[in-house]
């Protein structure tokens, strides 16, 4: 009685429809769609709706491929900005070292008034008050050395590039996912981009506004170190390329990330 009764509801959707059962069932973290209850729709697909069953089914099928090498580009992507936090961090720690070894110095009188520190990546001035702004975005009794600039320079750069590919697979799947009617797709497309979308965020700059908007510090999250607009990844400023995404859309199945 019941397998009947289901087949009469298939037999009334369209085609579209029926692709969107399935789909659904795939995509969703609950109990997945039986063979045999795939196999009821399929004897329930009306002739004439068999072409928009089966474009649906492929459109899905070339969009759900550019998500997983999209998947594995995010995954590049994260590792990289792990990397460069390997520095970043590194030089954090010793602009926090610079701080508090000054306040050290300038609460005991007798201690000597300055000192240069020579450390990998950098030189800490401890007890010299800055004579001005520093061009980076660490504390500015630092000096970075221009290995270490060039090398964060270089990792953000490739961040950067890559992300031109990530952008782009993101923007074919969200179009695809919107032409098709599936939300479940672009939720499963958020949780792979998002995080390297807010990987950085928010940046320095953000934080001093929602400060000054009268948001308490303690209730900001915020990455661990957080950066200004050098060497963040800015979602946002990323390359949006068209070229690109046609090349997607041609040859979904194909595709290979330019970069990385």
């Amino acid at each position: 009685m019941r397998d009947s009764r289901f087949e009469s509801i298939y037999a009334e959707m369209s085609g579209r429809e029926l692709a969107h059962l399935i789909i659904d069932s795939f995509l969703s973290d609950g109990p997945k769609m039986s063979g045999a209850e795939k196999q009821r729709i399929m004897n329930a697909i009306d002739p004439n709706d068999g072409p928009e069953f089966n474009r649906v089914i492929d459109d899905f099928g070339h969009l759900w491929g550019v998500l997983q090498t999209l998947s594995a580009v995010a995954n590049s992507l994260h590792l990289q900005l792990l990397e460069r936090d390997r520095v970043v961090w590194f030089l954090e720690g010793m602009a926090r070292l610079s701080e508090a070894a000054s306040l050290e110095l300038s609460n005991n009188v007798a201690a000597t008034p300055s000192l240069h520190m020579r450390c990998p990546l950098a030189t800490v001035r401890i007890g010299e008050p800055p004579s001005k702004p520093s061009k980076t975005d660490f504390h500015p009794a630092m000096q970075i050395d221009s290995e270490a600039v060039d090398a964060l320079d270089l990792m953000i750069g490739s961040i950067r590039d890559l992300a031109v590919d990530a952008k782009a697979a993101a923007e074919y799947v969200t179009t695809g996912a919107r032409q098709l009617g599936l939300r479940a797709l672009e939720t499963r497309l958020s949780e792979v981009i998002d995080p390297i979308i807010e990987f950085d965020r928010p940046l320095q700059d953000e934080i001093f506004q929602l400060i000054e908007n009268g948001n308490a510090p303690e209730d900001i999250q915020r990455p661990l170190f957080p950066l200004g607009r050098r060497w963040a990844l800015i979602w946002e400023d990323v390359e949006e390329d068209s070229g690109l995404v046609e090349s997607i859309d041609r040859d979904p199945e194909n595709w290979v990330p330019t970069h990385g």
